[in-house]
């Protein structure tokens, strides 16, 4: 029985891990449909996660699904508290 449950686990697991959002950012707002990261920064939900940082708030995140580009995201370390995001030096 507990083998019947762990290959469709093990199957699922590859297709969800492509569609997995970069370590560290996390949805915020999720009722906001925005359009700029001003947008953003003026919700509660976000600036709350972001700790008084709003420059870790974005609107859409890149190489994300069509949908997720107009929500509202914001980068957190695993403890829930803001940390700075890492920026392409290229």
């Amino acid at each position: 029985m507990k083998l019947s449950i762990a290959i469709p686990a093990l199957l699922l697991n590859g297709p969800i891990g492509i569609f997995a959002k970069e370590f560290g950012w996390e949805s915020c707002a999720p009722n906001l449909r925005c359009e700029s990261d001003w947008e953003c920064r003026q919700t509660y939900d976000c600036n709350n996660k972001a700790a008084g940082h709003p420059e870790y708030i974005v609107c859409g995140l890149t190489g994300q699904i069509a949908e997720e580009l107009r929500w509202c995201w914001v980068y957190v370390d695993t403890g829930g508290k803001a940390t700075a995001p890492a920026v392409d030096q290229n």
